[in-house]
């Protein structure tokens, strides 16, 4: 298991950041106020949570932080108050996906959280759609099994992205 922390900032309020790179997709956040350097020990911890395997960075929008990782044979997503790190909901599915270097097993996608939906893409190709507000599955397929993409070096590894009313995802090689 790993743990992530979330520092406790003098701004607990931030911009949304609901895909991979932020709002607008370019890593650019329009934060101000920011610390420039962080005291010896770190800023004081808000609060900590031990979670599994994987490099899914979380996804936030107002009250809601999703967190997309690994546990055992099951690909975990969580939905997190990002200020205390209660959990609102839990969903889980079974994964097959194996890394071949026995690097790191989980998923690599950061969800995506749009139009009141939650969207993750899992290593082995899992794509599905969960309710932000219940974490009920909405949909799933599986990319690979419905385009016969063999495995990739890392997994399905490609964060969705909505664009145009369109969900987009780079499916195989």
């Amino acid at each position: 298991m790993h743990r992530i922390l979330l520092p406790c900032l003098p701004f607990l309020l931030a911009a949304d950041w609901p895909q991979h790179l932020g709002m607008n997709r370019d890593g650019h956040s329009s934060e101000t106020g920011m610390l420039r350097t962080w005291p010896k020990d770190g800023p004081p911890v808000l609060w900590k949570r031990d979670v599994g395997t994987g490099w899914a960075g979380p996804a936030v929008a107002g009250d809601r932080l999703i967190f997309f990782h690994r546990v055992d044979d099951k690909e975990v997503v969580e939905c997190l108050n990002p200020t205390s790190g209660k959990e609102l909901w839990k969903a889980s599915y079974r994964t097959r996906y194996q890394d071949d270097f026995n690097f790191d097993n989980g998923p690599r996608a950061v969800p995506l959280i749009a139009d009141k939906r939650v969207f993750t893409l899992g290593a082995d190709g899992d794509l599905r759609a969960w309710n932000l507000e219940t974490g009920t599955g909405i949909w799933d397929r599986n990319v690979n099994v419905d385009y016969g993409v063999e495995k990739g070096f890392f997994g399905t590894a490609t964060s969705p992205i909505l664009a145009a009313g369109k969900l987009l995802i780079n499916v195989g090689t």
